[in-house]
């Protein structure tokens, strides 16, 4: 589940979720959105007998697919513990060698440990995302990862949501994209191949963009977060 055909370890995707009683059909939906290394299950003390058999389906479910699930359980109505339920799960990871992605599912479940959730999402570096049945995709919050200043910096990088931003689309093919921006404005020489790739995983850390192979060609596509930064620094 870990090594890639290199036998490289790549990364873990963590998709922790706030309980209610439709836990199990989110869990089934996100199954077909994303790649999922392992699940972790947000409860509160002392729950009601409908949302513990929608755990334990869950846990059933990730048993045959052999997906670890862990219950993460916190006191009830204490938000304070459940922050430091949520920097302990980040700190376990921290203790083994395999790089980690943290997302969190704040679909079901009360609103109040959905929002908190959400916040402790804000400091362990997670994606906190939204889906219900009525969305085909998952709604991923936009949350800065980039001061505006150092976007602003960087003309490459401006650049490049400058031109996704005006697509209609909103992507390009990477050629596509070296193509269009044929000189690097930082330092106004040839954009070569690597620089344009260091730029664009730069942005895709931020958040801002996103990748997709397609055959031999690799699919750059602005974020709504992108957009939201762009729109800020091009006044």
């Amino acid at each position: 589940m870990y090594l890639d055909q290199d036998n490289q370890f790549t990364m873990l995707n963590i998709h922790v979720l706030t309980p209610g009683v439709n836990v199990f059909n989110v869990y089934l939906k996100i199954s077909k959105c994303y790649s999922i290394s392992e699940i972790v299950l947000l409860k509160e003390e002392d729950t009601i007998s409908d949302i513990e058999e929608s755990i334990a389906e869950t846990e059933r479910d990730c048993a045959k697919r052999d997906l670890p699930c862990t219950i993460v359980t916190f006191r009830k109505n204490d938000y304070e513990n459940l922050l430091e339920k949520i920097l302990d799960i980040r700190r376990q990871y921290q203790k083994g060698e395999k790089p980690f992605k943290f997302y969190f599912n704040v679909t079901a479940g009360r609103k109040d440990v959905a929002i908190m959730a959400f916040m402790g999402s804000l400091w362990v570096d997670g994606i906190g995302y939204y889906l219900t049945r009525e969305m085909d995709e998952p709604i991923e919050f936009p949350v800065p990862r980039v001061s505006l200043a150092q976007l602003e910096h960087n003309q490459l990088h401006r650049r490049i949501l400058e031109l996704l931003s005006e697509k209609s689309s909103g992507a390009y093919s990477q050629s596509d994209l070296r193509r269009k921006i044929g000189v690097n404005p930082n330092n106004h020489k040839d954009l070569s191949a690597q620089t344009l790739s260091s730029s664009i995983h730069a942005l895709e850390e931020y958040g801002l963009l996103k990748k997709k192979p397609e055959g031999r060609e690799t699919r750059v596509q602005i974020t709504l977060s992108g957009r939201l930064a762009y729109s800020m620094i091009h006044g």
